[in-house]
């Protein structure tokens, strides 16, 4: 007779932002027209991207879009162009409720008003961030400090002609790099003497803006400390210099992270930042002892996480009670080479629930504490109505199995 054991297996998977997609791609447009800038974002879905940067100059006929999808996650996004200042607040507001952030913000000047183009995706972000627009350089400043604060950085500054002046929008998030500069306000001059003095200390642009102001072309640029990936940037491109340095950077294997098309003069010219991305490829290594017997389980995790373009994860099997495998599959930080431990704290967030209806179950299934399924949950905790204060009857109706079967226990009504 085979003897008896219990076999446990505990899987953690911490999906990037690549999930589900076997090969990471990008696209991108500049020059393109209202209509054009439209089409284009319609199509992003059925190619399976999501729009990740717009940015928006000139005006009049000669207003034009330059924007960057790529297919890093799969979660909801939207876009909208050519919203008015109020419609602008209004979708920020229900975007938000609904659980959207946004990403990406750029204003310009249509039919002698401010207008605004901006990004949202939903991408399950736990993380604080803020967003601004419409504000004076000595507002932003104000914003920037009390974030700042506050443990958050500017991920995103740009600027637009607001009547006989100009305007701020900016994005504050809370993410890995927690050393950077930000300026805004800057001339070419002081954007080239910035660039120079931080990129040789280890900086590398994350954004740069051009915008017009009643000055002249002014430049937002941020960067942040990180050595990790190579990187190249350029400014004050035509749209002709852009395309061919876009060719050229992107048949050496870089991606354009960050555009912004600026009216200097009559003519239109770009500033744009290319990194070179850190692909994950298949195995991912593995960390932890490895137990010939058990093979098959690395292999079946190896191909789980790879369907599912998952780069970080750690697998354990017990037996009577023992471990008997633990491994850590991939990165925690690819870019900084990272590895993923069998040990690795993940957030392991609703996994907590099949392992407390498990640990239910078994106190049911012994009669430990009388307990049943039937049980009314808030008398047999002894839980009463703070001092002073009364409790609806009908939370004394509530039993373990409504609390299994994520219910209520009662109508609202």
């Amino acid at each position: 007779m085979m003897p008896r054991f219990i076999l446990t297996l505990v899987l953690l998977v911490l999906p990037t932002l690549g999930y589900a997609q076997t090969q990471r791609s990008f696209q991108a447009i500049h020059n393109a027209t209202d209509k054009q800038y439209q089409d284009w974002v319609g199509s992003l879905a059925k190619a399976g991207m999501h729009p990740t940067h717009v940015s928006v100059f000139g005006s009049g006929a000669g207003l034009r879009f330059a924007a960057i999808a790529d297919n890093t996650f799969q979660g909801g996004w939207v876009a909208r162009h050519d919203l008015t200042s109020e419609a602008y607040q209004k979708e920020f507001n229900q975007r938000g409720a609904d659980g959207f952030r946004l990403i990406s913000i750029s204003g310009y000047t249509k039919d002698n008003s401010v207008r605004y183009a901006a990004i949202w995706i939903q991408d399950g972000y736990q993380g604080a961030w803020a967003a601004h627009h419409g504000q004076t350089d000595a507002e932003f400043q104000a914003s920037f400090n009390q974030h700042v604060k506050n443990g958050l950085r500017p991920i995103y500054i740009t600027g637009y002609r607001s009547g006989n002046s100009h305007r701020i929008a900016s994005i504050f998030a809370a993410d890995q790099y927690k050393t950077f500069e930000a300026r805004l306000g800057l001339t070419p001059q002081a954007y080239q003497k910035m660039f120079n003095d931080w990129s040789a200390k280890g900086y590398r642009p994350v954004c740069t803006n051009g915008y017009p102001t009643e000055n002249g072309v002014r430049f937002a640029l941020i960067m942040v400390l990180d050595k990790s990936k190579p990187w190249a940037a350029k400014h004050g491109l035509s749209a002709a210099e852009y395309q061919k340095y876009f060719e050229t950077m992107t048949k050496q294997g870089y991606w354009v992270t960050d555009v912004s098309g600026y009216q200097d003069g009559k003519e239109h010219d770009y500033a744009c930042v290319f990194t070179k991305p850190n692909l994950v490829s298949w195995p991912l290594p593995a960390t932890g002892t490895a137990v010939p017997g058990l093979s098959a389980y690395d292999d079946a995790m190896q191909k789980f996480m790879r369907d599912r373009h998952i780069q970080c994860g750690t697998l354990a099997v017990m037996r009577n009670g023992k471990i008997v495998f633990s491994r850590g599959y991939g990165y925690v930080d690819h870019e900084a080479n990272t590895l993923c431990g069998p040990s690795t704290p993940m957030r392991i967030a609703s996994v907590s629930k099949p392992l407390t209806l498990a640990a239910l179950l078994k106190l049911i299934r012994e009669g430990v504490g009388k307990l049943t399924a039937s049980t009314k949950v808030v008398p047999y905790l002894g839980i009463t109505a703070p001092k002073g204060q009364t409790m609806d009857k009908r939370w004394n109706d509530i039993t373990v199995q409504h609390l299994i079967d994520h219910q209520g226990g009662f109508n609202r009504k």
